[in-house]
């Protein structure tokens, strides 16, 4: 746990040094999602894990975009961390977070599951439904 929390702490750096990285979000992403998994499965959430749920809301609140990612990247970035923020907070994914599933909302008022084994995949959906969004191109020279 404490080299998850580690891992955010940097995301969060970068996010504010304009040094953040898609990829590395992606792996700390997925490493926190199979923590919360197994930790909800086996009994073993604690309030400690809490700590980790506040810096992913640290990132929702935060409100400008690194230049380091398009735009509908980061959308995308923020909206699997609520989902998984949810997930774990209210526990409203029917199918449940023990068997890997988060709540994406997508669309206001509109979800969509996610299941851990097809994150790849979903999160690309989710950057190409934002993406179609923006009518614009955001300047950035990243691909």
């Amino acid at each position: 746990m404490q080299e998850l929390h580690a891992r955010w702490e940097e995301i969060w750096e970068g996010i504010l040094a304009g040094t953040f990285h898609l990829d590395t979000f992606k792996s700390v992403f997925l490493d926190t999602w199979r923590y919360f998994v197994d930790a909800t499965s086996t009994g073993r959430l604690k309030i400690t894990d809490l700590h980790l749920i506040i810096i992913m809301a640290r990132i929702l609140g935060y409100d400008h975009y690194p230049k380091t990612v398009h735009l509908w990247e980061y959308d995308a970035v923020r909206q699997f961390i609520e989902g998984l923020v949810n997930t774990v907070a209210n526990g409203v994914c029917p199918a449940g977070i023990n068997d890997g599933f988060i709540i994406l909302e997508v669309y206001c008022h509109c979800t969509s599951d996610a299941h851990i084994d097809e994150f790849e995949k979903r999160f690309a959906e989710v950057c190409d439904d934002f993406g179609e969004r923006y009518d614009f191109d955001d300047g950035l020279d990243i691909d």
